[in-house]
């Protein structure tokens, strides 16, 4: 669906991809200090820990747990300590070494790189610091929107962690005052986030067939197709109208919707005398059964229609009431004003 070259990338990121920024030497640091390097560092993991399934047109908060599986691999001694004081920096140096598999300052972004039918509202995320063998207290989380037409399927986002961690410390002065130097460096780590989207039956209105005229009622014929991966059991499609409409028949049986297949559902409106000729969209949704048999309602599908000028030479009923009560009261007042004329004159 994404290509070759991306299905390739994905492929790569499958697994947790640690990025080292470009280091620097602090300048406190002498390196003639230093008496041990030591092996090993922070190890960021993340795991879903709730929800990873949503439907089409959800708004969910995706819950992220960060763990840090960071190990000490080794000390490597870089100085050999020569007198009583030296050997107690060192090993003061050695304490202080242990802080290399601390992630600090942990700041966790959510990017969606592959164009994956989601909305990330939310920005970056503070998660602090973690110790090596420590994870988050509470779920990192995410908000999300599911694109009402997500295709179903599984997708990747990519959980974007920056931190700092302790690459070297070095110790000098005496054991009672001494001066500690701590080298730091940036890192990043991507790990991929794997989410689905719910298979279901999506609907979309493919024909609509109608005649409507103010002041007339009419039938509309409604085609819908079923665009999703599952079947609609026992389907009924309904509309729900406003002026210038009112209903006759609101409701229509379709059966069984298969994906890929149609339903044609026939409604019966009444359009008022007064509607002004311009289209319209109707609300129209479908109840229907889901796999498991519990009942579900489909978001609300539009069907377009149009209001067509007044047929030629066809005058509403209403209209032909009203012009023959004003012709009725014309006739009774020239009659009764020419009585009382008649009878003035005798």
């Amino acid at each position: 669906m994404y290509g070759s070259k991306l299905l390739t990338t994905m492929l790569i990121l499958l697994v947790m991809v640690p990025v080292c920024y470009a280091s620097y030497i602090p300048q406190s640091f002498s390196l003639s200090d230093n008496y041990y390097t030591v092996y090993g560092g922070p190890q960021l993991d993340a795991v879903i820990a709730g929800e990873s399934e949503f439907e089409r047109g959800d708004e969910v908060y995706l819950l992220i747990d960060i763990y840090n599986r960071g190990k000490i691999l080794g000390f490597e001694s870089e100085k050999t300590p020569s007198n009583a004081n030296e050997i107690a920096l060192a090993e003061i140096e050695k304490n202080y070494e242990e802080g290399v598999t601390t992630a600090i300052g942990i700041l966790a972004t959510l990017e969606n790189p592959y164009g994956a039918p989601f909305d990330i509202k939310s920005s970056t995320q503070s998660v602090g610091s973690l110790r090596g063998g420590e994870e988050t207290r509470e779920p990192v989380e995410f908000e999300l929107k599911v694109y009402e037409d997500a295709p179903a399927g599984e997708y990747t986002l990519i959980l974007n962690l920056t931190y700092e961690y302790q690459k070297n410390v070095e110790v000098s002065g005496t054991p009672n005052t001494p001066e500690v130097n701590f080298w730091y460096d940036d890192e990043e780590t991507l790990i991929p986030i794997k989410i689905k989207v719910k298979k279901e039956p999506l609907f979309e209105v493919v024909s609509v067939d109608c005649d409507l005229y103010p002041g007339k009622k009419s039938i509309i014929e409604v085609v819908y197709k079923n665009v999703g991966e599952e079947t609609a059991r026992e389907a009924i499609a309904r509309i729900s109208v406003v002026d210038p409409f009112s209903s006759i028949d609101d409701q229509a049986y379709l059966g069984d919707i298969e994906p890929n297949s149609t339903a044609t559902a026939i409604f019966k409106l009444k359009v008022d005398s007064d509607a002004i000729a311009k289209p319209y969209a109707i609300d129209s949704e479908i109840k229907y059964k889901d796999e498991i048999g519990d009942t579900r309602i489909s978001d609300i599908i539009k069907i377009p229609v149009e209001v067509k000028q007044g047929e030629s030479g066809v005058v509403p009923l209403e209209k032909i009431v009203v012009v023959i009560g004003i012709v009725i009261g014309i006739i009774i007042g020239r009659y009764l004003f020419k009585r009382k004329f008649d009878m003035g004159k005798r």
